[in-house]
């Protein structure tokens, strides 16, 4: 596989502090989890939090240009 990365590709800093309190319930999730396998796609379900610096630099790489690309494609 080629590296999908470019020079378009730096990440924020400081890494953003993406996650507000949800309470997501069972149900919520297979609905979810239904509706992206109907379209061929694979559902992710992320979980972090703000204090968490490994979750806001998974973040941060998901923001990145390249990444978009390849997880809207």
């Amino acid at each position: 596989m080629k590296n999908l990365l470019t020079a378009k590709d730096i990440l924020q800093e400081p890494h953003p502090k993406p996650f507000k309190y949800q309470n997501l319930d069972v149900q919520f999730l297979k609905k979810f989890i239904i509706n992206v396998t109907q379209e061929s796609k694979q559902p992710i379900i992320i979980f972090g939090a703000n204090w968490c610096p490994d979750a806001r630099l998974l973040e941060a790489v998901l923001q990145l240009p390249s990444v978009q690309n390849f997880l809207e494609s």
